[in-house]
């Protein structure tokens, strides 16, 4: 290898040393290790600190070209997942995958082009492997921030997934997510894109389909235990091993004061707590009431504290929103009428969005259930203070006959995710469509119709590709 190469090569540092990939791959030849460290120089391309000229010199061989020169399995296994890509909501044209499917063709590759095909699908493959595997567009557009969902894999991290197999279909494969839901999504979206672009219809669950696909793309690898929230249809699932332990009801933010969509630990549960109220929501609900009745709370046991002391909530009279925020706190404290109820999971929470109970029940028998201010009421609370403390229900009750304000730690701590699957999937395979009442999956629409990275929208019958949760990829005829 030319001395040049090998300085480009020393400069990315992403990277362990390639000797050290390969001689993990059991059964891998010197004619394959050649042909990967070619491509490791395709994959560094975007590197500020090399030059194209340098990444893609010209080099005895190829990663996508037979010794004849003629476009090998790898590059026709590539073009098909690019073809395919539409039917994960991406955009094929994003990949030059015309453009590839027309140099795959060719009964061979002139010498003078063969260094800018290795640089065309190269960095084909890197941009498709970036967008199956994180957020193409930022979260803020959902109102949520970056740090709670999965970073795009990086070209390192590519290299070494197919270092591990040396097999590009089993590659390509894996970089979808392995959720059943993703797999039944991408079969709906096919179906969709069938239909005429002038049904109404269809065109509102595209809409749908490919939003959710975009955000499935976006969570994080599941743990063993969790909790997780989907806020679009108003429920609970707590898994254990994979395996839905308890499915219960939920009240969340109505759509004006919406709960977030974000990640965080759940280290225990508060039984009979006091609720601090917060600040916004005592600007927005509590202080306009009491400007004309100061006492209006006092009989829900919600008290005024100026400066942390207890204080007669005529107070406020003669003060400005300014000083009150400054000053004033409220809580109240536990009991029956409590807005927390008699418990609250113990997590950092971002929001200020609790997972708690509620001092109104009845109102999950409604349907939806958007009532909160951006809290997230449980319909059977002690059910999941069970999961959460990993004990029985016996001991639940004896926590609740306990002191107020009492912390039980979780023996091992688990994971909380908010999300917003405005899909589901019924026990029966068959998919479910609800309301996209925060409005959230049209956001994701529109910014990625505003860059340019939706599919074509009407697409041709073809035949129904395998996916990564039902097997290879094939051809799409």
């Amino acid at each position: 290898m030319k001395k040049k190469n090998l300085i480009a090569l020393a400069c990315f540092m992403a990277l362990p040393p390639l000797s050290a990939i390969f001689t993990k791959s059991a059964g891998r030849d010197v004619a394959q290790s050649k042909i990967a460290y070619a491509f490791t120089e395709n994959a560094i391309i975007r590197s500020p600190m090399i030059s194209s000229v340098t990444a893609f010199a010209n080099e005895n061989y190829s990663w996508w070209l037979d010794d004849q020169g003629v476009p090998n399995q790898n590059a026709r296994t590539l073009l098909l997942y690019l073809q395919n890509s539409a039917y994960d909501g991406l955009n094929p044209k994003d990949y030059k995958a015309d453009e590839i499917a027309a140099l795959v063709q060719k009964s061979s590759i002139p010498a003078a082009e063969q260094a800018a095909y290795d640089r065309l699908l190269s960095l084909a493959m890197i941009d498709y492997a970036h967008d199956m595997t994180g957020p193409r567009i930022s979260p803020t557009v959902i109102g949520s921030r970056a740090e709670y969902w999965r970073k795009p894999m990086t070209k390192g991290e590519l290299l070494q997934k197919y270092a591990a197999t040396g097999n590009m279909d089993q590659t390509l494969a894996d970089l979808a997510p392995k959720d059943p839901l993703y797999g039944a999504l991408r079969t709906e979206l096919q179906r969709l894109l069938q239909l005429p672009a002038a049904d109404a219809a269809a065109a509102k669950q595209k809409t749908q389909v490919i939003a959710n696909l975009e955000r499935l793309r976006w969570d994080l690898p599941r743990p063993e235990r969790y909790i997780e929230v989907n806020i679009a249809d108003q429920t609970l699932n707590a898994v254990d091993s994979g395996v839905v332990v308890h499915h219960i009801k939920m009240i969340v933010g109505k759509t004006t004061r919406q709960t977030a969509e974000f990640t965080t630990p759940i280290t225990g549960v508060k039984f009979n707590p006091t609720w601090h109220v917060p600040v916004d929501l005592m600007m927005r609900d509590k202080i306009p009431v009491m400007r004309k009745n100061p006492y209006a709370f006092e009989a829900k046991k919600i008290y005024v504290y100026y400066d942390g002391k207890k204080s007669d909530p005529g107070i406020i009279r003669n003060m400005s929103d300014q000083q009150i925020r400054q000053h004033i706190t409220m809580k109240q404290m536990p009991g029956e009428g409590n807005a927390l109820g008699h418990l609250v999971a113990l997590m950092t929470d971002p929001y200020i969005q609790f997972l708690h109970y509620t001092n109104q029940p009845e109102l999950f028998a409604k349907e939806p259930r958007y009532f909160s201010s951006g809290c997230m009421r449980m319909s059977e609370p002690d059910s999941i203070a069970s999961f959460i403390l990993s004990t029985d229900m016996e001991q639940i009750a004896a926590y609740k006959k306990g002191s107020d304000d009492n912390n039980v730690k979780a023996s091992q701590p688990l994971t909380f995710f908010s999300v917003y699957h405005s899909i589901t999937l019924n026990a029966d395979g068959t998919l479910q469509y609800h309301k996209d009442a925060y409005g959230r999956d049209k956001k994701i629409f529109d910014a990625l119709k505003k860059k340019g990275e939706l599919p074509p929208l009407t697409l041709p019958p073809k035949t129904a590709p395998k996916t990564a949760a039902s097997g290879p990829n094939t051809p799409v005829v």
